[in-house]
């Protein structure tokens, strides 16, 4: 009997780092030069975004090339180094014996699928950079999560990421901590620390508004509202609708507001009384604070026998699992994950190895068009590619990069 050959088959993001491993060798690529962007690389070799950060994460992990988040990826090492570094021991599983650095990551008890999210990205890029991870639960930022940061240093952890914090704050417990832990403590304000002057406090909730609203706006919508969850001391219930009042106005359009308790009667008594603006003609666009809220106000709707999109037509945001599942499914504008992960995972490297962490603002966020929001009903086929002109254009308006391209003339140009 022959005998049957079987031939591994190269993974794309294989390929990725093994060409430019190639390049480095030749001399195509020196060191302290910078790659091309990940938009750049992923045209070149015709591959998606994940990909490329995949094979950039394994020469990152090699210490071949840095990565610095906003700023891009820079050659470390020159030809004359490459075959040393090739010859060292590989990324290991994480949790297996390794001398690889060690990271602590410290969650609060609110854990919902946004944190769900952050947690699984956070997860995925320290095990594909080779990086330790030890996770711990605390309910507060208090003298307990001060003893569990000590105990984690103890164990060998030398930084600690704080992915979360509860409603989009920043407490004085949370910046106690920071000076009194052994180890340096990242928390998760990326988007506002490294803006600087250049942008408002609060500028991403803003451009996460403007992206739906002006999706609304480009199908039509002349009654755009925004649910919400009443919760006093939410900042981000606070920027959000500050950010709505404030399109609103600039739209010349009326404001139609409602902010309801965990109650699905709550949510019942809110449509009644929208009831009037979804019975008329165009039905009523919603922005809701986030995608658990829309899917209330689906179930709401189906109760009172509301047809979405056509009476109801609804935004969520952070691309949640159950949104996906609903019916209809769930627009969304989905948050940035890879980028905050990214972020927070690379300024705890950077106080590890106590080197400077240099970066600027990027949007990460995208619209993704499902059926609740009635675009595929407006636009067709199109659907998809307007919403990604959209991010493309407030990004560009702010003054901030995104890796979402310009691939729809505007509906509402001339």
């Amino acid at each position: 009997m022959k005998e049957k050959t079987f031939v591994a088959r190269q993974a794309a993001y294989e390929k990725v780092r093994d060409d430019i491993i190639e390049m480095i060798r030749q001399g195509q690529l020196r060191t302290g030069d910078r790659l091309p962007s990940e938009k750049e690389l992923a045209r070149q070799f015709k591959l998606n975004h994940q990909t490329i950060r995949r094979g950039l994460a394994d020469l990152a992990g090699m210490r071949i090339i840095e990565r610095r988040v906003g700023s891009g990826s820079f050659v470390r090492i020159g030809e004359a180094e490459l075959d040393r570094a090739l010859s060292q021991p590989q990324s290991q599983e994480v949790g297996a014996f390794s001398t690889a650095p060690m990271m602590g990551v410290l969650c609060l008890t609110n854990y919902d699928a946004f944190a769900a999210e952050l947690l699984g990205h956070l997860h995925r890029l320290s095990s594909a950079r080779g990086l330790q991870i030890m996770i711990r639960v605390v309910n507060d930022f208090d003298d307990n999560a001060l003893l569990v940061t000590q105990q984690m240093a103890s164990q060998g952890c030398q930084a600690i990421i704080v992915p979360w914090t509860r409603q989009g704050e920043f407490p004085e417990a949370l910046w106690a901590l920071k000076r009194t832990s052994p180890i340096p403590v990242i928390t998760p304000n990326l988007h506002e620390r490294v803006a600087g002057d250049k942008l408002e406090p609060g500028w991403i909730d803003l451009v996460r508004m403007e992206l739906a609203y002006r999706y609304f706006r480009e199908a039509g919508h002349e009654r755009i509202a925004f649910f919400g969850p009443y919760e006093a001391g939410n900042l981000t219930v606070s920027r959000r609708l500050f950010a709505y009042t404030r399109l609103a106005n600039e739209a010349v359009l009326q404001t139609h507001i409602r902010l309801v308790k965990p109650s699905s009667a709550e949510v019942v008594l809110c449509l009644d009384q929208w009831a009037p603006l979804c019975e008329a003609a165009g039905g009523l666009a919603v922005i809701c604070y986030d995608d658990d809220c829309a899917l209330r106000l689906i179930a709401g709707a189906h109760k009172k026998g509301l047809r979405v999109p056509e009476d109801l037509a609804l935004v969520g945001f952070n691309n949640v699992a159950l949104g996906k599942m609903a019916d209809p499914p769930l627009t969304t504008v989905e948050f940035g994950y890879d980028r905050l992960a990214e972020g927070l995972v690379e300024q705890a490297m950077a106080h590890i190895e106590k080197r400077n962490f240099a970066s600027r603002p990027v949007f990460g966020e995208r619209m993704i068009v499902r059926e609740s929001c009635g675009g595929v009903q407006r636009f067709g086929t199109s659907a998809q590619r307007i919403a990604d002109r959209i991010v493309h254009e407030v990004a560009q308006k702010h003054g901030v990069e995104t890796e979402t391209p310009c691939a729809e003339p505007s509906a509402l140009a001339g």
